[in-house]
C-alpha cells in the first residue's frame, strides 16, 4: 500500500513539475477594453494585459456567429499594416494559437513577428479553425506580433499563449 501511495506521489509531483501554463485570451466572451471603432498604434488592456493594437476593432459576431477581434487592412492598394501585439509573460512562450473567426478570410495571411523579424507567416484556410505558431529560443519577456500580411483581414476569436515545455 506505501509504494503505491508513494508511488501516486510521484507521479502527481511529474505531473505538476511538466504542467505548461496556459492564458486564454477569449475574445468571443468579450471585448471590455478594446476598441470598437478603427484605431491608429494605441495600447489597450484586455483581462489585465497590455496589447498594442494598429487597425484592430472588436466586432459583434457576423450572422449570429461569435464576436471577434479584428485585425484588418486600410485598404485596396493601401499599406497593409493591421496588427496586434500581444502582451510579454513571466514565462518562456512555446506557442501561440488562433482560432479564427466563423466569418473570417480564408486567404489571409498572418506572420508571426518579433519585433521586425517574421518568424513564420500562415495562411488562416478556413473558419472557425485553430491556427499554431511553435516557438523556440523564446525568452522570458518577449512581445510577438500578429500581423496581417496580405489584403485582407483577420478574425480573431481567441488567442492562446503556451508557455514552453520544460523537458
Amino acid at each position: 500500500m506505501k509504494k503505491i501511495t508513494l508511488l501516486s506521489m510521484l507521479l502527481c509531483m511529474a505531473v505538476s513539475v511538466f504542467a505548461q501554463k496556459s492564458v486564454l485570451f477569449d475574445f468571443a466572451a468579450s471585448g471590455d477594453g478594446l476598441p470598437t471603432a478603427a484605431t491608429t498604434e494605441e495600447t489597450y488592456t484586455y483581462n489585465g494585459y497590455e496589447f498594442t493594437m494598429q487597425n484592430c476593432k472588436y466586432s459583434e459576431g457576423y450572422n449570429g456567429g461569435a464576436n471577434y477581434l479584428m485585425v484588418y487592412q486600410v485598404g485596396k492598394g493601401a499599406k497593409i499594416d493591421g496588427y496586434v501585439t500581444l502582451p510579454s509573460f513571466d514565462f518562456k512562450i512555446g506557442s501561440i494559437t488562433v482560432l479564427t473567426g466563423s466569418s473570417a478570410s480564408t486567404n489571409v495571411d498572418v506572420a508571426l513577428c518579433n519585433g521586425d523579424e517574421v518568424i513564420e507567416t500562415k495562411k488562416l484556410n478556413a473558419k472557425s479553425a485553430e491556427f499554431t505558431w511553435t516557438i523556440t529560443g523564446d525568452n522570458i519577456g518577449t512581445r510577438y506580433t500578429l500581423k496581417v500580411a496580405n489584403a485582407y483581414n483577420a478574425q480573431f476569436q481567441e488567442i492562446i499563449i503556451t508557455e514552453a515545455s520544460s523537458s
